[in-house]
C-alpha cells in the first residue's frame, strides 16, 4: 500500500466519524470568563480620576500655582538673559525664520491632537465600554 492510498483510507475512516460536539455549558462559561476579565480590567484603572476629590483639588491647585509661577518668572528671566549678545542674535533668527512657521504648525498640531482625542473617546465608547449580558 502506497502513501496516497493510505491517506485516502484514513480520510474515509475519519470522515465517517461523528463531529465532536462542544458541551452545552461551554458558551455560558466562556461568556462569564469574558465578563469577569472585563470587570477586573476595569477595576485596575489607575489615574487622576481615581483619586479622591481632595487630592484632585490639591493637584489642580498645584498645577495652577506652577503655571502662575512660571508666567511670573518668565519676564524676569527674559530681561536678565535679554542683555546678552547671543540672546539677541537667537531672537533675531527666531523671529526671522521660525516664528512665521511655528504658530501655524502649533495650530495644526493642536487640531490634530484634538481630533485624535475625540476619535479615541468615540472608540472607547463604542468598543471598550460594551457590557455583555450573560444568560442565566
Amino acid at each position: 500500500m502506497d502513501r496516497a492510498e493510505l491517506e485516502r483510507q484514513i480520510d474515509r475512516v475519519l470522515s465517517r466519524l461523528p463531529s465532536p460536539r462542544a458541551p452545552s455549558s461551554l458558551a455560558p462559561r466562556v461568556m462569564q470568563a469574558i465578563a469577569a476579565g472585563s470587570r477586573t480590567a476595569g477595576a485596575a484603572v489607575v489615574g487622576w480620576r481615581s483619586w479622591s476629590l481632595g487630592w484632585q483639588v490639591l493637584g489642580l491647585v498645584s498645577a495652577c500655582w506652577m503655571a502662575a509661577a512660571l508666567a511670573l518668572a518668565l519676564p524676569i528671566a527674559s530681561r536678565w538673559v535679554g542683555d546678552m549678545a547671543a540672546t539677541r542674535a537667537a531672537v533675531a533668527l527666531w523671529q526671522t525664520f521660525v516664528a512665521p512657521i511655528a504658530a501655524p504648525a502649533i495650530a495644526v498640531v493642536a487640531v490634530m491632537c484634538t481630533a485624535c482625542a475625540i476619535l479615541v473617546a468615540a472608540l472607547k465608547y463604542v468598543a471598550w465600554e460594551r457590557r455583555w449580558i450573560l444568560p442565566s
